[in-house]
């Protein structure tokens, strides 16, 4: 029988275990388009984005290449062009932390300079000298001035063309008699940084991400996380000579305040796995702030912005707009064919409710318009996510509201055989239109994964394709075992994948008839092979997993002269850094009623709610607050047994038509 590739199975399946099944989506979305990706390929990871108005926008990057050389884009039409403003062609020693276009004629880029000093052991040492690059006549000219050695330069504010405020740190390496140690500094201007007065922070101020200037002399400075791991907000009215520490919040990327007492703040939150994105919310000036929303994406949110208190865009791993001042948030989606979640966006910029820019962390650049089309549809996961057999299948997907028919492109792909996504459907092997929301295959090709794409149709109105996976938003459907009429392989059925378990993990798999011996595998965040091993038995007791990772596994049976596929590269669990287990059974007063007809109800849920069906596939319902917690409905799923998670821990549930 030829053989499966294992690590091109983990590889594929690895990356949508966090991939939920939506059951339906609204009508309209707000679409975006790709409008800038550079030949010089920059990387975007330490862009910024600045905007004169919605029309005259600047963004700093990074280029994709050796040495790394910073380069200054422009446009004049929202994003849709852009020209190469600045291009450091030197040795590639500087690297730029932030831009400030506040007027098309101005420019203002904050940043440092870096000089190789050697090696300690492994470790590479650097000389930093902060710099600033102005430019007063819509770049034709620039100015450069340097700053103290030592020093970087991490943000920067201009109230006008000569007043101004930067924010700098002090940087360690073999030279610095005191690494780390000094407060951070101000530099404060008024003739455009012809010339400037240096004003130190209080003491233990140290490390600051961003600076916020409201006035002259009126500044606000976010500070880095102190012994309790709460950022602080200072502020002061007198330039610096006196600093007043208004509150504390959780650590955020990003921060933007709308005014002096209204700010917005998006971050990750890294303290429990998996982690998890959060906003959060001041309204009076930084002395309180309210965490305001919670979720399950695993990097998080990067970059706020609003255009104004209702009109704000949130993004990182995914894209969320409120237009409602933050009551509410709806996901949209970059153009199709742009690698998500694992390129997410790094810089997003709303200059105006109808206009908006993000910056990806590897190269392209989109913008919104104000257009809305139609939602795109998803495919369904299937029950079973492991490799199927040669017999007809069903797959679906989810309706939208006010779709007359749907555009349905499959791609069949060998195991075996690599192919750039980008070009799955050059050639597609389906090509269909269709009103229903589901198709048949009668005779499914062996050894294949199949991919899928999807597009909603009303009129000339038609959505963006998409798909729920991470390689440019494509991920296989479902594939099939590799030689017809071998038996299935067995499915990891205990504990639930996307457990949280201790680090003696009990693993169960189901048995496959006439099977002798079981080989199971488990990898270290699906990169280390941790476990290798046969057992005669479907039950395995692993010890002494470290704690605080992920964990992939895979089993597969033998059978006389020959072995089934591996079970899907879906599986994992994971161990938090106290190694503790957290599953248990339900609690009657807690969950309820279970078994469950139409509707779920759960008191005091934590902060997150999962629902998995047995097979360890993540179940996405309509979820609403009520007087007590909130209510999930689960009237369309199928009649059996699911695992709810909510505050560490998981709970059997049953539905019950």
């Amino acid at each position: 029988m030829k053989k499966m590739n294992l690590v091109g199975l983990l590889t594929v399946f690895a990356l949508s275990i966090v991939a939920s099944t939506p059951q339906a989506f609204a009508q309209q979305t707000g679409r975006w388009e790709l409008t800038d990706s550079v030949p010089m390929k920059y990387i975007a990871w330490r862009s910024n984005i600045s905007a004169a108005n919605s029309s005259d926008l600047a963004l700093i990057a990074e280029t994709n290449s050796f040495p790394l050389l910073h380069v200054v884009r422009h446009s004049t039409d929202g994003g849709a062009t852009w020209n190469t403003l600045f291009f450091d062609t030197s040795k590639g020693t500087d690297r730029c932390n932030t831009i400030v276009h506040n007027r098309p004629e101005q420019y203002a880029i904050a940043g440092d300079s870096e000089a190789y000093l050697g090696m300690s052991g492994y470790n590479v040492l650097y000389r930093y000298r902060g710099f600033l690059d102005i430019s007063v006549d819509g770049g034709a000219t620039w100015i450069h001035r340097d700053f103290d050695s030592n020093s970087v330069v991490s943000d920067l504010a201009m109230l006008t063309d000569e007043y101004g405020v930067a924010l700098t740190h002090n940087a360690p390496n073999i030279y610095n008699s005191l690494p780390g140690t000094l407060p951070d500094s101000l530099f404060i201007t008024t003739d455009g940084w012809g010339t400037f007065k240096a004003v130190a922070m209080p003491d233990g101020v140290q490390g600051c991400p961003q600076i916020f200037c409201f006035g002259v002399d009126t500044f606000g400075v976010i500070g880095w996380p102190a012994s309790d791991g709460l950022s602080q907000y200072y502020r002061t009215t007198n330039g610096g000579q006196s600093w007043e520490l208004l509150g504390k919040f959780q650590y955020v990327n990003q921060m933007q305040f709308l005014n002096a007492r209204h700010a917005w703040g998006a971050g990750t939150d890294f303290s429990t796995a998996p982690y998890r994105g959060f906003l959060v919310e001041t309204t009076d000036g930084g002395v309180s702030w309210q965490r305001r929303m919670d979720t399950d994406l695993s990097i998080g949110f990067g970059s706020i912005s609003f255009a104004d208190s209702l009109h704000g865009l949130v993004a990182g791993e995914y894209i969320l707009r409120t237009t409602d001042g933050g009551a509410s948030w709806a996901e949209e989606y970059p153009p199709f064919g742009v690698v998500t979640p694992s390129n997410y966006v790094s810089q997003i910029l709303e200059t105006a409710p109808d206009s908006a820019v993000g910056v990806f962390r590897a190269d392209p650049v989109i913008r919104f318009t104000g257009k809305y089309s139609l939602s795109a549809p998803f495919f369904h996961t299937l029950a079973n996510t492991g490799p199927l057999p040669i017999a007809p299948v069903t797959i679906s997907w989810t309706p939208v509201a006010g779709a007359e028919k749907y555009h349905i492109q499959l791609a069949t792909v060998p195991i075996n055989v690599w192919k750039d996504t980008r070009h799955f459907f050059d050639r597609p092997a389906l090509d269909t239109i269709l009103t229903d929301t589901e198709l048949t295959i009668s005779t499914p090709e062996a050894a294949s994964f199949y991919y899928g794409r999807a597009s909603a149709i009303r009129g000339i109105d038609t959505s963006d394709w998409r798909q729920s996976g991470a390689w440019f938003q494509i991920n296989s459907i479902f594939y099939t075992v590799s030689q017809a009429g071998i038996p299935l392989p067995p499915s990891i059925v205990f504990p639930p994948s996307g457990s949280l378990v201790g680090v003696t993990v009990p693993i169960r798999f189901s048995s496959i008839t006439g099977a002798n011996s079981y080989e199971l595998k488990v990898w270290l965040q699906g990169v280390a092979l941790l476990i290798d091993t046969t057992v005669n038995d479907t039950d395995v007791v692993v010890t002494n997993l470290p704690a605080g990772n992920y964990y992939y596994a895979v089993v597969r049976a033998n059978i006389p002269n020959d072995t089934t596929d591996w079970s899907n590269g879906n599986y994992y669990f994971y161990i938090d850094a106290s190694g503790v287990t957290s599953t248990s059974s339900p609690d009657a007063g807690f969950v309820y009623p279970n078994p469950a007809a139409d509707f779920l109800h759960i008191t005091k849920p934590g902060d997150r709610i999962q629902l998995y069906n047995e097979l360890g596939a993540k179940i996405a319902v309509p979820k609403e607050p009520d007087a007590s917690g909130f209510v999930l409905d689960v009237h369309s799923l199928p009649n059996g047994a699911y695992l709810l998670r909510t505050k560490g821990r998981f709970f059997r549930i049953l539905v019950a038509h």
